[in-house]
């Protein structure tokens, strides 16, 4: 976790998504503009090698690296589908000039441009964006006032009864750049959590306080019902708060400060719930559903010019009002994924394993969610699977599989953050799996791959390996999770392993059926404008992940941007197929040719 504000935002129809990013603002779609800055950021090369493959039915995906000219596969068996995946592994964008365009000895294909400048912006009901980065160098470096070290507790210790009330540091405008006290009141506690309602941001509404105690209550019930069964997964969040003032630059040795004696509400979670953004209008809203911001969790040094001037000095949600009041199980959800968020921050950030970049840490928040779904009462029309994967199946394009996107099209790095981390799950152990990436002293792949080998024993994967069995996932079109050959053992169309149970519940995450009517596309939802006509089969081919047209193709996304594209059928004159490829490209491209 990267200290940042993370928010819930729907992308269609009245479903939510959960979401973080940087800035409000609305934000024209130009991979063009990413091409011409990173264009000395990667290096053209020429290929001149050639290579000899054997097909495998149980692996049958052929790498081909940025120097191979061509490949002859033998063994190749009739009316199978060939398949081509290019993938960015570097850290920026590749224009389509450094792609290379592919050829069989049946045909010449080449490249001609999808325009994804002309892409729009996903629908999104709700808004989002990142807050500042914290680390103790840059408290220090904004400036303060030396405070003892540790510093003497600041409140006493409190046990607070519902009807009781306390200030607490709020924002109060959209971009979260601004903080104010404002008194909110406990409206319901239980063992691991406080309610506050900022009474003033519900009575605007026209609710009075049966309707406070009513949301509270039920806020306090569904987060006491499902913190042991998340926290039986993810481990738990922190009780330790970080000493502001202390001269180390490791979290790990200066969140020294026990939260039982020091901060007024101890180990418990607060759960706030006000106007998010003090925005709020008869006719319109912020559009922020709630958040978890690290702040809090440092000792507030009054004079500093950091965010931390407004720590509340605790474990924080802020969950906005209006939609409390409009979409209460979709802010609940909310929470359930921001817990991830906190549990994360303590489980990484403060045991000094590294801030884990964006894109692993709400894949983790997602899992969540979809492990959770069942607890939450989320059925297949307001799941995280309905609200990603479609976007995921029409849009993986505009955003690397393991990219953020810091910007107003942030909505399809979580499509395909969670495509991945679905199928990985479904793959490779479900909520066993996701307890071991947790545990791991890891983060990101180096976490992922760890958790895989470490939960399957005898494997020894690459994070390329898992990468590529994903590619053989997504062109998968098996009809159920029983493998009629071997190479459908790869794929999303099977029931998570269940092997860890908490209080009889047992993390159901259940097959996935990329090419199913829950997630099949129509011409509403592709964003680039005459995307069918790049599509292989347009007029046909209206579910799994977008395919390509063997003719067309766009710049490829960083860490890990892909196209899919189907070059054709085979015959019985395959048996020994020749692909050749272009002369020269970009040296962080590596293609693949899938045969299934």
């Amino acid at each position: 976790m990267k200290n940042r504000i993370n928010k819930k935002i729907a992308s269609f129809g009245a479903s939510a998504l959960i979401l973080s990013g940087v800035g409000l603002g609305i934000l024209a779609c130009s991979l063009s503009d990413d091409d011409t800055s990173s264009s000395s950021s990667y290096n053209v090369v020429s290929a001149t090698k050639s290579d000899t493959a054997v097909y495998k039915s149980d692996l049958p995906i052929f790498e081909i690296a940025p120097t191979t000219k061509s490949i002859t596969i033998s063994g190749v068996p009739s009316n199978k589908s060939i398949y081509l995946a290019k993938v960015n592994t570097g850290n920026v964008s590749v224009p389509l000039s450094a792609l290379r365009s592919a050829s069989t000895s049946r045909a010449a294909i080449f490249d001609a441009e999808i325009d994804v400048d002309s892409s729009e912006i996903p629908q999104s009901e709700f808004k989002h964006f990142e807050g500042e980065k914290i680390t103790l160098d840059g408290i220090r470096s904004a400036g303060r006032s030396a405070l003892p070290e540790p510093p003497a507790p600041a409140k006493s210790q409190t046990t607070y009864s519902v009807g009781n009330t306390k200030d607490i540091y709020v924002d109060s405008n959209v971009n979260m750049t601004q903080y104010s006290l404002k008194t909110a009141k406990l409206y319901a506690s239980g063992d691991n959590c406080y309610v506050w309602c900022v009474e003033s941001d519900f009575t605007k509404q026209g609710k009075d306080s049966t309707e406070m105690e009513k949301i509270a209550k039920e806020f306090k019930e569904k987060f006491e019902a499902f913190y042991p069964l998340i926290t039986n997964v993810f481990g738990n969040e922190s009780d330790k708060l970080i000493n502001s003032n202390a001269s180390t630059s490791k979290l790990s040795e200066a969140a020294s400060i026990d939260m039982e004696t020091y901060g007024d509400t101890g180990k418990k979670i607060n759960i706030v719930i006000y106007d998010i953004g003090a925005d709020y209008e008869a006719s319109s809203q912020c559009g922020v559903l709630g958040y978890f911001y690290a702040k809090d969790y440092f000792t507030r040094v009054s004079n500093s010019n950091s965010v931390i001037r407004y720590s509340n000095e605790g474990k924080y949600f802020y969950i906005d009002a209006i939609y409390a009041v409009k979409s209460i199980n979709t802010t609940i959800s909310t929470l359930a994924h921001e817990f991830q968020h906190m549990i994360n921050y303590g489980m990484k950030d403060m045991k000094d394993y590294g801030s884990p970049d964006t894109s692993y840490n709400e894949m983790l928040s997602m899992l969540c969610e979809d492990m959770m779904a069942e607890k939450l009462g989320l059925d297949n029309s307001n799941n995280v699977k309905h609200e990603r994967l479609p976007y995921f199946n029409s849009s993986y394009f505009l955003s690397g599989i393991r990219e953020y996107r810091n910007d107003s099209y942030a909505a399809l790095s979580y499509s395909t953050s969670y495509g991945f981390g679905s199928w990985l799950c479904r793959q490779y152990g479900g909520a066993k799996l996701v307890k071991a990436i947790m545990e791991n002293n890891k983060i990101d792949n180096d976490s992922l791959v760890a958790a895989v080998n470490s939960v399957n024993s005898g494997n020894n994967y690459t994070f390329s390996d898992l990468f590529k069995q994903f590619l053989i996932a997504c062109t998968n079109k098996s009809s159920s999770g029983t493998a009629t050959t071997d190479s459908e053992v790869f794929t999303h169309n099977q029931d998570a392993t269940q092997t860890i149970t908490k209080d009889s519940y047992s993390y159901p995450m259940t097959a996935i059926d990329l090419w199913g009517n829950d997630y099949k596309r129509s011409s509403t939802d592709y964003l680039v404008r005459n995307q069918s006509s790049a599509g292989y089969n347009s007029d046909s081919d209206k579910t799994g992940p977008f395919i390509f047209a063997s003719n067309m193709g766009c710049a490829l996304r960083p860490n890990y941007g892909m196209t899919l594209h189907k070059l054709r059928e085979t015959t019985a004159s395959d048996s020994s197929l020749t692909l050749t490829f272009g002369d020269s490209g970009a040296n962080t491209v590596t293609m693949y040719v899938i045969i299934q």
